[in-house]
């Protein structure tokens, strides 16, 4: 499955947004949810651990509980404003959700910005094609909304966020 869009900003800054604990919290989070960061290592071998909460009190039998979507992300390969290769593991009890998910995010200078595109392989069985492609590009517009409001920028003196730094665990993303 593969998504490419076009965002009015320097690979660099937009790499920070997926840097950036934070930033994730604000951006990689479906509608109708909010997002947590309960763990954040980036570098090649750790990752970060993310609970997505749904609005109200719909049960949702193939998340992690009825009202919490928890992911981990293992970063596998990082090369900064070029690539970033994960590996994605749903903490769910359905197999239809089960197994690791690969992500390769790639970032292509064009005039004016960046192009950014999302190839998913080994998707659930559980996720619909249309699903995965339709809240994959909600995901990439509200990155390019993020980004291009002037959240992000190069100079770390004048970032509107809090950076985290990794605690420096080697075993912090370890598969269970």
């Amino acid at each position: 499955m593969y998504n490419v869009k076009f965002i009015r900003a320097n690979a660099d800054v937009i790499y920070r947004a997926f840097s950036n604990a934070k930033a994730l919290e604000n951006w990689l989070i479906p509608d109708h949810m909010t997002g947590k960061i309960q763990h954040f290592d980036w570098r090649e071998g750790g990752g970060y651990l993310m609970s997505l909460f749904y609005h109200g009190h719909i049960a949702h039998h193939e998340k992690t509980t009825g009202i919490e979507h928890r992911h981990t992300a293992k970063l596998i390969a990082i090369k900064p404003a070029e690539e970033i290769v994960m590996s994605i593991r749903f903490d769910t009890q359905d197999p239809q959700f089960s197994g690791d998910m690969m992500l390769i995010i790639r970032f292509e200078s064009k005039g004016g910005g960046t192009d950014i595109s999302f190839l998913f392989k080994d998707i659930p069985t559980g996720i619909s094609f249309i699903e995965n492609k339709n809240g994959t590009q909600q995901l990439l517009d509200k990155l390019a909304l993020y980004v291009e409001q002037g959240k992000l920028c190069v100079d770390e003196d004048s970032d509107e966020i809090n950076e985290q730094e990794s605690d420096g665990s080697a075993n912090a993303f370890q598969w269970k």
